[in-house]
């Protein structure tokens, strides 16, 4: 299996990007929860051929508030939703960041 991230470094980095290979299945939770530890935007899941089998989606739930001068908005919750590969314009706008090739 091949584990792909991508994160918006945005708006002064450019995005980052890795790819791993894991070969068992600790291996593979590890990865994942790595990732997601890392808050990347998209982590998806290919076979060794390449062919996408999910992609996990970073959504956020926030609040507004004050800081000294401005409104601003905080993360208050941040968690995964699993898109299964679909034409869905969420899974096709993942699926080219991640893409493997």
């Amino acid at each position: 299996m091949i584990i792909s991230t991508y994160k918006d470094e945005c708006p002064f980095y450019a995005p980052t990007r890795w790819l791993r290979t894991v070969s068992g299945t600790p291996e593979f939770v590890h990865t994942i929860r790595l990732a997601m530890e890392e808050s990347v935007d998209y982590v998806g899941v290919f076979d060794d051929e390449g062919t996408c089998k999910g992609i996990w989606c970073r959504e956020t739930d926030v609040d507004y508030g004050e800081a000294e001068c401005y409104d601003v908005m905080f993360v208050v919750n941040q968690y995964y939703v699993l898109e299964r590969p679909s034409k869905s314009y969420d899974f096709r706008y993942a699926l080219k960041k991640l893409a493997i090739k």
